[in-house]
């Protein structure tokens, strides 16, 4: 059998030849219909938070235009495990998920009005809100309450962080990319303990700036004063 395609139709022949080399061809036209390309973007993109677990999905999927062919249907499936109605036949849908943080994977699969089909696989997360809290005073004396010895950033809902402290002429007092977590389970970056090179830092204002890298890998950058109370 002797197949050639030109184009948007495809010439197919069939030759048989007999034991005594007799051979008869027999040659017919058939439509080819292009296969679709599924394809979408989310915005969000991929990840968003509990605050507002909320996606809308813009098509992107193609098809060639031969023979006619065009998209005819969508079908989504937002794969969220909490909602038996998590999906949309809209050609650009949105849907909320829980304000539980997860990962969900969507698909979307296209057909042509020739019946043509083709899916795609993408997973959008919802993440736990950035939450910063820096106390603006701490009193190193061993007196008070221990959470207000050392000087920290509680923060959570991030990747990464950076605290570094200034005295009023710009010097570094302090810096720390480090963690620690309570027994409450809350994380703060490893507090000042209020002393510079093994010493005492005197009662004064001092500025920070914390820079925190999100679970999006986005950055957000927060400065103020402190005062050191003795």
């Amino acid at each position: 059998m002797n197949n050639t395609f030109s184009g948007d139709n495809g010439d197919i022949s069939l030759t048989v030849t007999s034991p005594a080399g007799c051979a008869t061809t027999v040659t017919d036209n058939v439509l080819v219909y292009p296969i679709p390309n599924a394809n979408f973007v989310p915005n969000p993109n991929n990840f968003t938070t509990a605050a507002l677990p909320r996606f809308v999905f813009t098509d992107k999927s193609r098809v060639a235009a031969a023979n006619g062919s065009f998209i005819e249907s969508y079908a989504w499936d937002f794969g969220d495990p909490l909602n038996d109605a998590d999906t949309s036949s809209l050609q650009n849908p949105s849907w909320y998920y829980s304000t539980d943080t997860a990962t969900y994977c969507v698909n979307l699969e296209v057909t042509t009005n020739h019946g043509c089909t083709n899916d795609t696989t993408s997973c959008v997360i919802v993440g736990p809100d950035l939450i910063v809290y820096i106390p603006n005073a701490f009193t190193p004396n061993i007196s008070g309450p221990e959470a207000n010895e050392g000087f920290s950033a509680i923060v959570s809902g991030h990747k990464q962080l950076k605290l570094v402290v200034f005295n009023r002429w710009g010097e570094i007092m302090y810096r720390t990319s480090e963690i620690t977590t309570s027994l409450d389970g809350t994380t703060k970056t490893k507090p000042w303990n209020g002393n510079y090179n093994g010493e005492l830092a005197q009662q004064d204002v001092y500025a920070y700036q914390l820079v925190v890298t999100a679970l999006n890998d986005e950055e957000y950058e927060y400065s103020g004063t402190v005062t050191l109370i003795r």
